[in-house]
């Protein structure tokens, strides 16, 4: 399918060339299918928001400005909890790393802001993910292809069963299920 993309100048979609048609995929489908409407209040991060819940579940491997999502992945299933908290909110961190921004393979290394805003859960619950996922989401989708289209071109004239691979990355089921 992306590799039928129709270039337009539309900054909050993506278009493709099917079926004789030019389908779009637009925010609001994407917020749609989520369900990431934009909160209706705005919360500010408590100032006692704290890398502690990172350092309580991953010691020095996550003293730095930046965490490994590789050992977030690892470690999750062999954690031990204090209370039901910190399951939420790491199981949130967790289900918002992996499942909804996307692992990228290439870029093990991640922010640890998420570890700070759920810490203050009112706040976590509260940030606008309908921005955040879909901004993400949708130059994932633009930048999948990229250069591939030539490459099918070249190595399908050797072979006629060569197959074009590419990586989704972010939210892509979302775009995955969207039928027109």
């Amino acid at each position: 399918m992306l590799l039928r993309e129709v270039k337009k100048h539309g900054v909050n979609s993506i278009s493709f060339f099917v079926r004789g048609k030019v389908v779009t995929f637009s925010r609001d489908d994407f917020l749609l299918i989520t369900g990431l409407w934009r909160s209706p209040t705005r919360v500010v991060r408590s100032e006692e928001s704290s890398q502690e819940l990172a350092t309580r579940y991953f010691g020095n491997q996550s003293t730095s400005n930046t965490f490994h999502l590789n050992l977030l992945e690892e470690e999750y299933k062999n954690l031990v909890f204090e209370n039901d908290d910190d399951v939420v909110k790491i199981t949130l961190i967790y289900y918002t790393k992996v499942a909804m921004m996307g692992k990228n393979k290439q870029k093990s290394v991640d922010d640890r802001t998420l570890f700070e805003d759920v810490e203050d859960i009112d706040y976590y619950n509260n940030l606008n993910w309908d921005t955040i996922i879909w901004q993400r989401t949708l130059d994932a989708l633009k930048t999948a292809p990229n250069d591939k289209v030539g490459l099918y071109k070249e190595k399908v004239k050797g072979n006629k069963n060569y197959v074009v691979k590419y990586s989704f990355r972010e939210f892509p089921q979302a775009f995955q299920v969207d039928v027109p």
